[in-house]
Parts: C-alpha cells; structure tokens; sequence
C-alpha cells in the first residue's frame, strides 16, 4: 500500500508561493489517491492576517488533523530527546502513526527527528518519490491531463447533467469528460466561418446567394 504525504509549514509555504514540483507531487498522490495530511498546528505557523481563498483552496483538498491525546504525547516524547519546536515534533509524530512521507523545506531538523522516528521518510518540497513517478496514471496527469473546476453551477443543470449521464450508464464525470472532448472537436462557428471564406478564396468562387439556390432547386428534381 502506498504510504500518505504529511506536509509542514514549509512545503504549505511552497504551494503557496507557486512552486511547481510541489504542486506536481501532490496532482500525482491525488491521481494515485494518497492521502495528504496537514497536522493543524502547521496552521498556527503558516496562516496569517490577509489569507483568503487562494489559501483556502491549496488546504480544500487536504485532511487537516487535529491534534489529539496520543499525538500529543508521542510529539512530547520526542521533545523531551530532541531539541526542536513543537511543530516539527507533532509533524513527525503525525506521520510517523501512519507511516507517512513527510514534505518539508527544513531537511536538517527533519532528519535529526528520524532518530527518534525512523520510520518516516523525509524528502525536500517538490521531490518525486518513485513511487507515484512510476504510476502510469500519475505520468497521464504530469504529462498531459488537466483537471477543470467550474463553480457555481446551478443545481437543476447539475440535476439534468446527472439524469443523462445516468441514461448513457456513466458517471457525471465520464460524461462531462466526453461532452467537452466531443465539443472540443467540433469547430466553433467562427472558425467554421473563416475555413469556409479560406476555401472561397482559393477557389475564386464567386456564386451568389440566388445562383446557389437555384442550383440547389436543380438538383432536388
């Protein structure tokens, strides 16, 4: 079973400074269906005055985990042994209960933790493991598929959407997926337009409108 994602404050700082590795990382768990988790002290270091729905979104598709009593504990265990802050000790003790990877952009404290906790693996903000590399469908999502978010729908279009997806027996998502697949390959009318002025010129063609439906006329005798 592939193992989950931790994050700490510095690989949240990383998504939200735009880092592109790290936002690959996680398109990849999230293709391979890995779980990410965000201890919610990592909160108290990472969230400020001002953030809004941009920060909101980066933590939407995360599980943020509360800090509980046994937590609590192994996480004091490990700061009575080791000297670092708080935070990086509830990080490791998080990940270590589910033998979790762990993102982080502080390697050396993370590291000294792994005497205490060695059965967490570390690795820098943005780095692949090979795991979710070798994921054939993780390599769809990092080489070419892109995922669409459309808010606001309203429920009755959602409603019909459903209804016939469900009489093609596919799931809302198959059949959106197909519907704008399908719309994608059909030219829009401007440029259904412009092939057909592109072909009158190169043809010289110079019928006009009544020409054409007398021929036309012609040819339903």
């Amino acid at each position: 079973m592939m193992p989950g994602i931790t994050l700490d404050t510095g690989a949240l700082m990383a998504l939200e400074e735009g880092a592109d590795r790290m936002r690959t990382v996680l398109k990849a768990a999230k293709a391979k269906g890995v779980v990410v988790t965000v201890p919610a002290v990592v909160l108290l270091e990472w969230w400020r005055d001002g953030f809004g729905r941009r920060h909101r979104d980066i933590l939407e598709p995360m599980r943020v985990e509360a800090t509980t009593k046994n937590l609590a504990m192994i996480a004091a265990v490990a700061l009575t042994r080791i000297h670092v802050s708080l935070v990086d000790a509830v990080v490791m003790a998080s990940a270590a209960q589910r033998g979790n990877i762990v993102y982080t952009s502080d390697l050396p404290v993370r590291q000294a933790l792994k005497s205490h906790f060695p059965g967490v693996r570390v690795l820098r903000a943005g780095q692949m493991p090979a795991m979710l590399a070798k994921c054939m469908h993780c390599k769809l999502v990092l080489g070419m598929a892109t995922n669409v978010t459309i808010r606001d729908v309203p429920d009755d279009v959602r409603d019909e959407l459903a209804a016939r997806a469900a009489l093609a027996g596919r799931s809302l998502q198959e059949h959106l997926r197909a519907e704008l697949i399908e719309l994608a390959r059909r030219p829009s009318a401007a440029s259904l337009m412009a092939r057909v002025r592109a072909r009158k010129n190169s043809t010289r063609s110079r019928l006009s409108a009544r020409q054409i439906l007398q021929q036309r006329d012609r040819d339903r005798r």
